[in-house]
């Protein structure tokens, strides 16, 4: 098994520390550590990835970094689990690193358990959600076990939310409170790139203008599976043409290859996941439609998976609801179905044949829609902390959603929208229809004063110093550790 270097070159000759990110696929890794990878290359740490094959979908790693591929797969499997295992075990020992993070429910028991093996010094594992919480049986004790196992053999827990840290406490998992950086969040949020519609200079209309609203295309039919891992993935090789490395063995269920070069990568099923002709016809056809849908108010939005569990049938309730006061109310709907947990059929087909219903699919940046909306529909029933949700805060736009574990944490009720009793559908349509009636632009304010709590720069500089404890004495890591929950770094 080897590593392929990817990211800008490393200055020469530098002496570094090493940090390895492991989680069961790309995407989570582009989801939470992308933008701390430059910060922490320049703070001395040689970084190493580790996930399943496939590409990255938002590009290549922004900083210097050596990516290794192992095959893993989402459901309990022994026999892929323990061939992943072995070679998790077999990379540590040649790697040596100084922290090992794990950051995703597979991805992170597999690197904690073979940085235990290895004795690797710090073992810190990012839990960013509870998937057990929605579960229920066989199901749900087995991932509360494997989630237990996680943990024990972690050095560190981070938490990605307060509501989080809490229920896996209280629920036994951890026996002391996970530390939870800043505000909260994994990846924080970029608050230049994410600005209210008028800040960024988008058009806005006057009384019913929507900005960067538009109709490109029908849905990208993709599987995604919850909390990020998708459904399938699980069988590794060599990568366009490259020979299965080392450890790797052949392609077959839990094993490894090497990895191509970076612009080398593509995917015959996501063609969206870098920028290409088609991206940039999608992107043209969504700014022309843009103009089309400036009359719509309100533009109710939702982003996230297209699943059972994030409540997609009280999205499209609440736009009837709205439409019985504003005909002309739209709702955006930006995400792909999840294989593993769809939504029921009479909902997926509302929102495929619904004229007032624009499906983006998958959207690399989804920035510029977001600042069109009036309002985020967010029924989702559990979240570590909901990326869209402070997203759409730091664009000005404000969110209902159920009173669940992460939504609380990231809805200021009742400045930047509302949280509302789960399970209690008509106080729910009520504080829809409320916050649309306060009008364009009425918590716009108040959700960017709000967004600032998780700015991606703090939380950037709160993961430098608690990776730099690994280097201090115990007392002194104690306070970078109290220092980071707090967002007071220095």
């Amino acid at each position: 098994m080897s590593g392929v270097r990817s990211g800008p070159e490393s200055p020469p000759g530098r002496k570094s520390r090493r940090l390895l990110v492991g989680t069961t696929i790309p995407e989570q890794i582009t989801t939470s550590f992308f933008p701390h990878l430059p910060a922490l290359h320049d703070a001395g740490w040689e970084i190493h990835l580790v996930c399943a094959p496939g590409p990255w979908p938002k590009g290549a790693p922004p900083a210097p970094v050596i990516v290794h591929r192992i095959g893993m797969v989402k459901p309990i499997s022994p026999v892929a689990d323990a061939q992943a295992l072995r070679q998790w075990v077999s990379l540590m020992r040649r790697v040596r690193p100084d922290v090992v993070i794990g950051a995703s429910p597979k991805g992170g028991l597999l690197a904690m358990l073979a940085a235990r093996v290895a004795r690797v010094p710090r073992r810190i594992f990012v839990h960013r959600g509870a998937r057990w919480e929605t579960l229920t049986g066989t199901s749900r004790q087995l991932t509360v076990a494997a989630e237990k196992v996680t943990i024990r053999a972690a050095t560190d827990v981070v938490a990605v939310s307060g509501s989080l840290a809490d229920l896996v406490q209280a629920e036994g998992i951890t026996r002391r409170r996970a530390t939870v950086l800043c505000g909260g969040g994994d990846q924080g949020v970029d608050l230049d790139r994410f600005r209210p519609a008028t800040e960024a200079g988008a058009p806005a209309g006057g009384d019913g203008g929507s900005a960067g609203v538009g109709m490109a295309g029908a849905e990208a039919g993709a599987p995604a599976g919850g909390d990020g891992e998708s459904a399938g993935v699980g069988t590794a090789g060599a990568e366009a043409g490259a020979p299965a490395g080392g450890d790797g063995g052949s392609a077959g269920v839990g094993t490894a290859g090497a990895e191509a070069a970076p612009p080398a990568e593509a995917d015959p099923v996501r063609a969206t996941t870098t920028a290409t002709a088609a991206d940039a016809a999608a992107t043209a056809a969504a700014a022309a439609a843009a103009a089309a849908a400036a009359a719509a108010y309100p533009v109710l939005g939702y982003v996230g998976r297209l699943a059972e569990d994030k409540g997609l049938d009280l999205v499209v309730a609440a736009l009837d609801e709205v439409r019985r006061d504003h005909p002309a109310a739209r709702l955006v709907v930006i995400g792909e179905v999840d294989d593993a947990d769809p939504p029921l059929p009479a909902v997926l087909d509302r929102l495929r044949t619904d004229p007032a219903v624009t499906s983006l699919g998958w959207v690399t940046d989804v920035a510029e829609p977001m600042r069109g909306f009036d309002l985020l529909v967010f029924p989702s029933l559990r979240e570590g902390l909901p990326n869209a949700v402070i997203e759409a805060a730091a664009s000005g736009v404000p969110t209902v959603g159920w009173d669940v574990t992460g939504v609380r944490d990231a809805i200021d009720d009742p400045a930047t929208g509302r949280v509302v009793r789960l399970g209690d559908r008509a106080e729910f349509l009520r504080a829809v229809q409320e916050v649309v009636a306060g009008g364009r632009g009425a918590y716009r304010d108040a959700c960017r004063q709000w967004a600032g709590r998780f700015d991606q720069r703090a939380l950037t500089k709160a993961w430098v110093s608690l990776l730099d404890e690994s280097r201090k004495s115990p007392v002194e890591a104690q306070k970078v550790v109290r220092r980071a929950s707090a967002g007071g770094v220095s």
